[in-house]
């Protein structure tokens, strides 16, 4: 008798154990799971940080800087940058309107323009680059030649006919600028 008793004690004991052992693969899933949920958590959290402080998202709209940033494509830009270079392309409200646009003078610079309609900042000339079209002249509202102004920038759109930045309005200020673009994310492959 003893022995059919212990025979059902085992069974009831294998049971169990599998039982338990059942529980502690799902806690081990569970386990998994919670890690996967924390790290998602903490990556959310420090996008978001990244996002709110340091990194800012926008969308080109228009053709001034084209070809480097065409319409539609999606730009990333850094938020805290306080001194910026000629070549930057910086990203700027005005009014309602968001604009991205090239540095090409900071502060102390000259601006002029040479017998052929060329850039020349401190009498260097930029290359291959009118200051303006001919058939844009009349709408530029500063004077040359232009110094730039301490703390600002002198900002030019890639597209030279397209005269909606610093030939109308002059030096913006440093203080203004929202970023200095990092990455284009083109339209077409977003």
């Amino acid at each position: 008798m003893e022995l059919l008793g212990d025979s059902v004690f085992i069974d009831q004991l294998k049971s169990e154990h599998e039982t338990l052992n059942k529980r502690i693969e799902y806690l081990k899933k569970l386990n998994i799971v919670a890690r996967i949920v924390g790290i998602a958590l903490v990556v959310a959290f420090v996008l978001t940080i990244l996002g709110v402080f340091l990194l800012g998202v926008g969308k080109m709209e228009g053709d001034a800087m084209a070809p480097s940033i065409s319409n539609g494509d999606v730009i990333l830009f850094y938020k805290h940058k306080s001194v910026y270079n000629v070549g930057d392309i910086v990203t700027f409200k005005k009014g309602d309107k968001q604009y991205v646009l090239r540095v090409i003078a900071i502060e102390g610079q000259i601006i002029e323009t040479n017998k052929n309609d060329e850039i020349v900042i401190n009498n260097h000339v930029e290359k291959d680059k009118k200051y303006l079209e001919k058939e844009v002249k009349e709408k530029v509202g500063i004077s040359l030649p232009y110094k730039v102004e301490e703390g600002k920038v002198f900002v030019i759109s890639d597209q030279r006919e397209i005269i909606d930045d610093s030939r109308i309005y002059g030096a913006i200020k440093v203080e203004d600028i929202d970023g200095k673009i990092i990455s284009i994310f083109r339209a077409k492959d977003v």
